[in-house]
């Protein structure tokens, strides 16, 4: 965090100012405007953390550089389901921008969702079972 300290009329000031990072890309899917919007969900939320309208194929949203990772989902708010996803996609932890092109038909995000469910069965199956077997 960047912190700037001054004296204003003999009275110390100082202001916070947060760290942003900005993402920004294409959605060649997002074929008509005002139907479309790109999502972040973290990867440790359930739900999304933003959403915004991609317009003329292009998105761009600035979120905390608090080293969170992210998935950006394409979503038709029309027909209110996702189109597709991409990343993980991490915001850093300092101020920058990064590009990141949702590409439809990406198998890398299948592999990403695939392998979260495996994680998912994997604990399921390591815990224990109690049973009402008692005296």
């Amino acid at each position: 965090m960047l912190v700037v300290s001054g004296v204003v009329s003999g009275v110390v000031s100082t202001l916070l100012v947060a760290q942003l990072v900005t993402f920004s890309g294409s959605a060649k899917a997002a074929n008509e405007n005002g139907r479309y919007s790109a999502c972040f969900r973290d990867v440790n939320q359930p739900s999304a953390v933003a959403c915004v309208p991609v317009r003329d194929k292009k998105y761009s949203l600035s979120l905390p550089a608090d080293g969170a990772k992210y998935l950006i989902e394409l979503q038709d708010m029309k027909e209110k389901k996702i189109i597709c996803t991409e990343g993980p996609v991490e915001s850093g932890n300092k101020t920058s921008a990064k590009v990141v092109n949702i590409e439809c038909g990406s198998k890398a995000v299948a592999w990403w969702i695939l392998l979260g469910a495996v994680g998912v069965a994997t604990i399921s199956i390591t815990q224990p079972v109690s049973g009402g077997g008692g005296n």
